[in-house]
């Protein structure tokens, strides 16, 4: 059985099977929590989830695009996240991952954005 999270194209999942084949698997089975939609439907069916302290609330936009419009207390630490730097509780770079004041984690983030939250924190 092949799992994956997200089926973008395919890409990945078929070199997967083509390489269980390669090493004598019978048949492969794969499966993905979700996948994607074609370009052009992808910037419309876009929603983003915004936590505040009070409450969350959901939006018809991209990350970038909201991206655009906040101030320069928030950083895009991955492709799915974008942070208050002012919400930080601590940044642990050897477990990659950031811990928000209301204990909330962000893990994986962006090795190209590593370097701006260090910066941004130790500006502060």
């Amino acid at each position: 059985l092949l799992c994956d999270d997200v089926l973008t194209t395919g890409s990945t999942m078929n070199r997967c099977a083509e390489l269980l084949k390669q090493n004598h698997a019978v048949f492969v089975i794969a499966a993905a929590a979700s996948s994607t939609t074609p370009r052009e439907k992808e910037q419309e069916n876009k929603r983003c989830l915004i936590k505040t302290k009070d409450n969350t609330y959901y939006i018809q936009s991209t990350l970038s695009n909201l991206m655009k419009q906040l101030d320069n207390r928030f950083i895009k630490c991955s492709k799915s996240h974008i942070i208050n730097i002012e919400q930080v509780d601590y940044y642990d770079i050897n477990k990659n991952l950031i811990v928000l004041k209301n204990q909330e984690i962000i893990y994986s983030i962006s090795g190209s954005q590593k370097k701006k939250i260090q910066d941004k924190l130790r500006s502060q």
